[in-house]
């Protein structure tokens, strides 16, 4: 009996991934299938569907023969994400203040934000644009399986590239509704100091097929 995948077999796009009880079933047999936890259930055909991000342990049981795994549900961001941005603050040192970088960031300013992301496991990579910067930008999902974490990214204002890195990023707050809040510390090639950038977003709406998951399983944990 083999009850469980291997861990890089499972889709990271999907909410649910089949756990394997073939030779059983090829004798017209089943298993007994259970979940300890809320955050995943999973049917008499061994058919897993996440339900909320945190972990699980699944059971399979066939007369005195039981396995068990341990997976995990966190959120699945992939998609375009469209919305809008309110700068809470802004801060410039050195050439960042003598070019006056904070006066496209005025304070309680809104701008647009784009970010369209692809997401293999927990790891989450694609585009942003904020207003006048537009960039690429790769992060993880945090180990409670809820939103995108320290985050870095590169891009461009004009002609000058930027590097950026940023704590605490987008939080899922449905499968269609996401929100953003990040504090981006800036710097550039050849520039002296920083800028400190503090973002927060109205509600950001997921754009793309309606068969995007909420939820993205992975079989033994991380």
């Amino acid at each position: 009996m083999q009850p469980y995948p291997d861990t890089d077999s499972v889709p990271s796009t999907s909410s649910s991934t089949r756990l394997d009880d073939h030779d059983l079933r090829e004798r017209g047999l089943r298993c007994l299938w259970q979940s300890d936890s809320v955050a995943a259930t999973i049917n008499s055909n061994g058919t897993l569907m996440g339900q909320r991000p945190g972990t699980a342990t699944i059971t399979a049981t066939y007369q005195s023969a039981t396995a068990r795994r341990a997976v995990q549900i966190i959120n699945n961001f992939v998609g375009t994400w469209i919305g809008n941005g309110r700068i809470t603050g802004c801060d410039a040192v050195g050439d960042f203040a003598a070019s006056k970088f904070c006066d496209m960031f005025s304070l309680n300013t809104i701008r647009p934000i784009t970010l369209t992301l692809s997401q293999n496991r927990d790891a989450v990579s694609g585009s942003l644009v904020l207003g006048s910067i537009n960039g690429l930008v790769t992060g993880s999902v945090d180990s409670v399986g809820e939103y995108i974490a320290n985050a870095t990214g590169t891009g461009a204002r004009e002609d000058v590239v930027l590097t950026y890195v940023s704590g605490g990023f987008v939080g899922q707050a449905s499968a269609s509704e996401s929100i953003v809040w990040w504090a981006m510390n800036v710097v550039a090639p050849g520039w002296r100091g920083n800028a400190y950038v503090k973002v927060n977003s109205d509600i950001l709406r997921r754009s793309g097929p309606l068969s995007i998951v909420p939820y993205t399983v992975l079989a033994g944990g991380r």
